[in-house]
């Protein structure tokens, strides 16, 4: 389903800000930070998502592991 965007809420109508799974060594769980994202869009109906925003995880997380995991979540469900 096609995002819920009108010229009053250009990203859409309901953003998640999605928190980073991280696994049990403190590295980024990026394979669950896709199937999160799947399902706060497929299953929750979310029109967009907040990456690396203000759950806490963006002072933790390097340039790097913040750039995968955008492109991990774009790889799982789109732009």
């Amino acid at each position: 389903m096609a995002p819920s965007t009108t010229s009053g809420a250009p990203f859409g109508r309901m953003l998640t800000a999605m928190v980073t799974p991280f696994r049990p060594d403190g590295g980024v769980d990026y394979d669950g930070a896709a199937r999160l994202a799947t399902y706060l869009v497929d299953e929750q109906r979310n029109d967009g998502l907040v990456i690396s925003g203000t759950t806490g995880e963006s002072p933790t997380t390097s340039d790097a592991e913040k750039d995968l995991l955008l492109r991990t979540v774009i790889d799982a469900v789109g732009d």
